[in-house]
Formats: C-alpha cells, structure tokens, sequence
C-alpha cells in the first residue's frame, strides 16, 4: 500500500477504498434523504401569490440535476441571472415547482427526513393542499 507523508508521519493511501467511497457517495446523491438534506439546507417553502411553491437556487448545475433527479423533475431547472450579476459571479440555476400534485408528493417524500423548522413550513403547505 503506497503511503503519503504528512509531517514525517505516513498516511495509507487506500486508492481501492477512495473509489468505492466515489461509488458510494454517487449513490447515496441518488436518495431521497441526500435530497431532503440538501433541500433543508438550501431549499425554500413558500407561497407565490396563492400557490404554494418549492424551490431552490444553486451555482453547481450538476447538484441541482441530481436532486432534481431524485424527484423526476429535471427539466424544472431554468437559468437565472440577477439583474445586478457581476461579470465575476458563477451562473445561478433555479429549481422551481409550482404545480400542486408535484408540490405535495414532493414535500410528502422529504418530510420525514426535515428537521423541526422545515418540517413545520412543509406540513402547512400540505394542510393548505388538502384545504383546496
């Protein structure tokens, strides 16, 4: 096993055990719960006008394809520039859903993965659902 030293001390360098976590890690970016946790964190829950809307904008297209993914709804993700967008600044890439069924089922799949707070925001949305 080849070894990297770092201050005189020798790391192992597991070169086999990298390349499955690599598998690993593309798997898990497949799943529902890597989805909730990315939504928790860079997700919104919100009304726009009347309907109620989830969406979520990030600089990394190939993250936001694959939580898109996860909910087969991919061709939702739009460009956005902001209107005062620096020449230095990344891209943005916006995922948006508007369409009720596709909101509940959707919020119903990542709530029992969200936290306290977000799964407060989701229940309401959902109970304003069932109202309609």
């Amino acid at each position: 096993m080849e070894e990297l030293a770092l201050a005189g001390t020798p790391i192992p360098l597991a070169i086999d055990g990298l390349e499955r976590q690599t598998k690993q890690t593309k798997n898990f970016m497949k799943s529902i719960e890597w989805a909730a946790g990315l939504f928790e964190g860079e997700g919104c829950i919100t009304y726009c006008g009347k309907k109620p809307r989830i969406k979520m904008r990030l600089t990394d297209y190939d993250v936001l394809e694959a939580f898109a993914n996860v909910f087969g709804t991919a061709d939702r993700i739009k460009s956005y520039d902001f209107p005062s967008r620096k020449s230095h600044w990344k891209k943005c890439w916006d995922w948006e859903i508007y369409r009720k069924a596709d909101v509940r089922r959707i919020l119903i799949a990542m709530l029992p993965y969200f936290g306290n707070r977000r799964a407060y925001k989701a229940l309401n949305i959902l109970d304003s659902l069932e109202i309609d």
